[in-house]
């Protein structure tokens, strides 16, 4: 594994880890102008794509919903950021820094949108609840 590969799988790391805390402050921060009430008060933010396991559940909202477990969940999750790490590390072999953000970043983008589009195919919604009431 050569320099760049850790690199992009630090970046990763760091993506998984802040992506939701920098969600949230960004929606407060841009809350007087109306851009983060929307983020903030969605049903449906786009950031947990990127935790499928965490927030997945069968059902309708109707009738009863099936939760993954944590004990699953977590480690479900775990290892979907080391699979995003581990392929931006070798889409990113011998780069220079800058375009292994580019890549790292489009990796993290393009799983999100292949994760909604697998959940919205087999009927798995994520579940969130707004902070209104």
């Amino acid at each position: 594994m050569d320099k760049s590969q850790r690199k992009a799988m630090i970046v990763v790391a760091l993506i998984a880890v802040l992506a939701l805390p920098v969600y949230l402050i960004v929606g407060v921060v841009t809350a007087p102008f109306g851009i983060g009430l929307l983020m903030l008060m969605n049903n449906h933010p786009w950031i947990l794509n990127l935790y499928p396991f965490l927030f997945a559940y069968l059902g309708d909202g109707q009738g009863p919903a099936h939760y993954i477990d944590n004990a699953i969940s977590l480690p479900l999750t775990v290892m979907q950021w080391i699979a995003i790490a581990w392929i931006a590390g070798m889409i990113s072999r011998k780069r220079e820094f800058r375009v292994i953000l580019l890549y790292t970043v489009g990796t993290v983008v393009a799983f999100g949108v292949v994760t909604a589009a697998l959940l919205a195919a087999f009927g798995v919604t994520l579940y969130t609840q707004a902070a209104h009431t």
